[in-house]
């Protein structure tokens, strides 16, 4: 089953959250993350990140591609391989994000404790299929299909139909050209396939299988 077959795990996230937040047994400190501050402490420890609001996005140092960007609430480092990740990516400094910090040990006896293993489970396994999807999609080399994807995945994204430019989205996620990219976008237009105002999608038609 891929990631888009699954339902969001907002709700799951949320669950999890709010028991933590509201805990009484448990201290909360709410942070903000904004351009500037030093991410070692996210990106180094081991603590597992609740993103509260905002929007975090990773970008890789060798070349600055965006590697993952996700919207509060989210919950950030469940995983090991999440570990040791400022040798290799940084926070964007677009982004700006409240968030509470729990070391891995506290976490994760307050999920025992408070029965939240299925709503882990649902959110972890979430994260595999989307990640996943992701790097399937990155190493199709068919910028078509690629571009495809990302209008479809934007189509079905509010905020990000709303508010993204549909190239520059494209270009940080891919690596590919902007000059590529708005070609195809430029021909989809062309054929009355999609419908772009001021670089913000607003309406597919049909994409056609080739191009």
């Amino acid at each position: 089953m891929s990631a888009a077959g699954m339902i969001n795990p907002l709700e799951h996230i949320t669950k999890i959250i709010n028991r933590f937040v509201n805990s009484l047994d448990l201290q909360s400190q709410v942070l903000t993350w904004y351009s500037g501050k030093n991410d070692d402490i996210i990106l180094n420890s081991k603590n597992v990140l609740l993103v509260l609001e905002g929007e975090l996005t990773l970008q890789r140092r060798k070349d600055d591609f965006v590697i993952d960007s996700f919207s509060g609430p989210w919950i950030f480092k469940l995983n090991i391989f999440d570990f040791d990740l400022a040798n290799k990516c940084y926070i964007s400094r677009n982004s700006k994000f409240s968030y509470i910090l729990y070391e891995r040990e506290v976490f994760f006896s307050f999920i025992e404790k408070n029965h939240l293993w299925d709503s882990v489970f649902y959110v972890m396994s979430f994260e595999h299929r989307r990640l996943f999807n992701r790097f399937e999609v990155i190493t199709l080399g068919n910028l078509y299909d690629i571009v495809k994807y990302y209008l479809n995945y934007i189509d079905k994204t509010p905020e990000l139909k709303n508010n993204e430019n549909i190239c520059r989205y494209i270009e940080l996620r891919t690596g590919f050209s902007r000059s590529g990219i708005m070609s195809i976008l430029k021909e989809l237009r062309k054929g009355n396939y999609i419908e772009i105002a001021h670089g913000k999608l607003k309406r597919i038609k049909t994409l056609p299988v080739n191009f």
